[in-house]
């Protein structure tokens, strides 16, 4: 009704806000905003973990888990990812099985159209779960299914994206930072939604229509068009001394009530010092809530509504409505709150200043009854009057790029090669498919050392490519742990047979043990261990004009007279080979060595190592001067303009290399036999 008949001053959602004291009240709004169809949005509210839509992910990798949870398929069905009535669930009970997955799999295999849907995607999304990461898993299930599109109809749409959004990058770093499992993330988010209920929401973005709902602290240095005051009458709780409780303060010491005559089961008292400790804090507690009022009170340009409960704990000193009541000196039994009196003006007249009085009279309406509230039901238009035609071309001004060193290195060997990986992600696509392996003959070449794998016998090809892609990621995460050379066969024997869910081979453990004891045992790592300020995964970031930097070195070691940067790789090579792979290398370290350059003392020497773990002792070193640092402001500048002029030339000498080239060492851009964009091969 207020945005109705004021359309021209609350032409949007977002210039209304409720303000409240606690964050308690944020449930009891958002369901009443709810059942009234009224957009809305928490600004800083609670409870992430403990949101529906978290349950539902929850439920849904806790069944891929473990296909006996009856009450994680049951919640899934129920969910906006299937949205199975619970007539149809109560139905799917009555069929025979021990479990729910057994009878979903029996009415999907009697003929049932609609659960054999179910059960085809989910025995999918189970196989997937035993050989895909998570965070990827997550991101399928999602886009695959209507669990977006649902919650984003709602009312809170927009803070449920925002929440899902969270969650995806929580996942995401939950896999990166640690050598996690299914099993692991599943426990984690149990206790996540059990255990951490203080856990802010996903922040919204700037301008997103609703009603903002946020506390008074929150407000400060805000302004809204309307202002709702929410529930004036709640108290706050005050810090006072208590019976079997203790308060320590730094000018009267420890406090605390005492029985008398050591008679432990009558009532405590108080000693006066503690009524003096009462009073103060009663005092400071007043003055804070009237700091509070005034900043609720001023976040109002036109329109200011203040709610209380009518009867007599309204007006508890430790309340708004007590405050405001004796400020007005009102009877807010009566049908309006009049104020009248001289308010003085200062006017500017002909460059001079003049003081005006005049008597005023204004009337508040105080309304008791509310009116039947319609439900507001807005569908968003993309109709506009205010056109806007524009003829010249539209050009792209991106900014604000991240560049890791890996997308630089990649760039520095062909920025066609770069465009195929991290604009068409077509990476994975080559790596596995059979156009590479067969019609190619593309040689596999990658920095978890696959081929060094073809001697042990394995069943299944997934299997052996999973081991070669986790060997390099769990030898640098041995690296960083520091862990100790008597505790290494047992920690890498226990952890492999945690990830890998079969029985795998002893010859292969036994691979990483040697590997590792030997770069132990080795005088290169008691070198690097020798200096006292070590990083291990250490993370960079230097913002450059508009765009911004960012890598992660194995191991920094700052020095009193230089800087050392040193990158660990696992790759299976022959000791001739050392210096013509270390030198693939060096766009990666150049850039480290950039970054570092900048954010410590540009005096000291920069020294980069390149140590392969299975040749410790054979180093490759490289000096960071003024002409490589030349050279990388050159590159890095060359490699801005082209991704936003969206120009990738192909650096055909790298082709030998490459995977998106055929066996002739030709470019499949050059290929005139295969179409990279066709549907046909």
């Amino acid at each position: 009704k207020l945005r109705r008949e004021n359309s021209d001053r609350l032409n949007s959602w977002n210039k209304i806000a409720v303000l409240v004291c606690k964050r308690s009240s944020f449930v009891e709004l958002q369901k009443s905003f709810i059942k009234h169809q009224i957009p809305f949005n928490i600004i800083g509210g609670t409870g992430f973990y403990q949101k529906q839509s978290i349950s539902d992910i929850y439920n849904y990798f806790s069944f891929l888990m473990n296909d006996k949870n009856d009450s994680a398929l049951v919640g899934i069905l129920r969910s906006p990812f299937f949205m199975v009535s619970d007539s149809e669930i109560f139905k799917l009970s009555l069929v025979e099985g021990s479990s729910y997955w057994e009878k979903l799999e029996a009415t999907a295999n009697s003929g049932d159209s609609s659960w054999l849907k179910i059960y085809n995607l989910l025995s999918n999304y189970k196989s997937l779960a035993k050989r895909m990461s998570i965070p990827l898993l997550l991101r399928k299930i999602l886009s695959e299914s209507d669990f977006i599109s649902i919650l984003s109809s709602r009312i809170d749409g927009q803070q449920e994206l925002s929440n899902l959004n969270k969650l995806i990058s929580l996942t995401s770093d939950f896999f990166t930072s640690e050598f996690n499992t299914l099993y692991d993330y599943v426990t984690f988010l149990n206790e996540a939604i059990s255990g951490i209920i203080d856990e802010a929401q996903a922040q919204l973005k700037a301008g997103s229509n609703g009603v903002n709902i946020l506390t008074i602290h929150q407000a400060k240095g805000l302004e809204f068009k309307a202002v709702f005051l929410f529930n004036c009458s709640e108290s706050s709780l005050m810090n006072k001394v208590k019976a079997r409780s203790f308060v320590a303060d730094k000018d009267l010491g420890l406090l605390t009530k005492v029985p008398i005559g050591d008679n432990f089961f009558g009532e405590y008292q108080s000693a006066p010092v503690a009524g003096i400790y009462n009073l103060i804090e009663s005092k400071k507690e007043i003055a804070e809530l009237k700091r509070l009022l005034y900043v609720a009170l001023t976040r109002a340009e036109d329109f200011l509504f203040i709610s209380m409960m009518n009867e007599e704990k309204s007006t508890r000193k430790q309340t708004f409505a007590a405050l405001i009541n004796q400020g007005l000196r009102q009877d807010f039994n009566q049908d309006f709150i009049t104020l009248e009196g001289e308010l003085s003006y200062l006017k500017k007249d002909n460059g001079s200043f003049s003081t005006k009085a005049e008597a005023i009279k204004i009337e508040i309406p105080i309304t008791r009854t509310l009116e039947n509230c319609e439900d507001v039901s807005e569908t968003n238009s993309n109709h506009s009057d205010d056109k806007k035609i524009i003829l010249t071309k539209i050009a792209d001004n991106s900014k604000g790029e991240v560049i890791s060193a890996t997308r630089f290195s990649t760039f520095s060997q062909c920025p066609l090669k770069y465009n195929f990986i991290y604009n068409y992600k077509l990476g994975e696509l080559f790596r596995h498919s059979s156009i590479q392996k067969n019609f190619f003959g593309t040689k596999e070449s990658d920095d978890y050392n696959r081929s060094e794998l073809n001697s042990y016998l394995f069943d299944d090809e997934t299997v052996r490519e999973e081991f070669s892609r986790v060997k390099g990621q769990f030898i640098h995460y041995v690296l960083r742990k520091n862990i100790n050379i008597d505790q290494l066969d047992y920690f890498v024997d226990q952890k492999f047979r945690n990830i890998f869910n079969q029985e795998i081979t002893e010859p292969l453990v036994k691979n990483i043990q040697t590997e590792l004891r030997d770069f132990y045992l080795s005088s290169q790592y008691k070198f690097l261990n020798s200096f006292p300020n070590i990083h291990n995964e250490y993370e960079v970031y230097l913002k450059q004009e508009d765009y911004y930097l960012f890598g992660i070195l194995d191991k920094l070691i700052i020095d009193d007279e230089k800087i050392l940067i040193v990158d660990f790789k696992t790759d299976s090579i022959d000791a001739d080979e050392i210096q013509s792979k270390a030198k693939k290398y060096l766009p990666q370290l150049k850039f480290y060595a950039y970054i570092i350059s900048r954010l410590f003392n540009k005096k000291k020497n920069i020294e980069c190592r390149v140590i392969f773990t299975k040749h410790p002792e054979q180093p490759f070193k490289f000096e960071y001067d003024n002409q490589s640092d030349d050279e990388m402001k050159s590159g890095i500048t060359k490699m801005i303009r082209s991704i936003r002029m969206n120009e990738y030339t192909a650096n055909l000498d790298e082709c030998s290399y490459c995977i998106f080239s055929d066996n002739h060492s030709n470019c499949i851009k050059k290929n005139p036999k295969f179409n990279l964009f066709s549907t046909d091969q």
